[in-house]
């Protein structure tokens, strides 16, 4: 139990800066029209805790309960992959958030709680198994497929002939 507040108390001072907030609003647009980046979710609650994980059918969360599981299960996740960290009500998402940039992770994510959540969500079947990893829960949206959605027409008839595709970066 010593190793474990050390290791936390060790992850919060060391890891603190390369940890970044995601809002759940971001999370969720991502979940609803794609990420511009491939990204692992992971839930971090206890089974007893589930009920339903965030998610959906281009994004299914692993499950590493903190602290123990995570921490003995995480070195599988690839360090140059960019991860998203949730639990119940925020405090585990941060301190596995803090403990992976102690680790030399470098693009952590700390997406809060899931009992502010209230994007899209699938039943604790949703998860995905552990052992797919190091594939990612959800896929960057290619550019071929961002261009050619920003390229359709709102009114196919009425856009004229010499409209350019417009191209936004994520």
């Amino acid at each position: 139990m010593k190793k474990i507040l050390f290791l936390i108390f060790f992850a919060v001072a060391v890891g603190h800066a390369a940890v970044s907030p995601m809002t759940q609003a971001r999370l969720a647009g991502f979940l609803a029209g794609g990420a511009a980046f491939d990204f692992i979710l992971v839930d971090l609650r206890t089974i007893g805790e589930i009920d339903a994980v965030i998610g959906n059918n281009s994004c299914r969360p692993y499950h590493l309960a903190w602290p123990e599981p995570f921490m003995r299960e995480s070195a599988r996740i690839p360090k140059n992959r960019a991860v998203v960290v949730y639990c119940g009500r925020g405090g585990r998402a941060e301190a596995a958030a803090n403990y992976l940039a102690s680790k030399g992770y470098e693009r952590v994510y700390n997406a809060g709680g899931m009992m502010t959540w209230n994007g899209a969500t699938l039943p604790p079947s949703g998860i995905k198994p552990l052992g797919r990893l190091p594939e990612p829960s959800m896929r960057a949206v290619s550019r071929k497929k961002s261009a050619a959605a920003l390229e359709a027409p709102l009114f196919p008839a009425t856009r004229p002939a010499f409209a350019r595709p417009v191209t936004v970066l994520p």
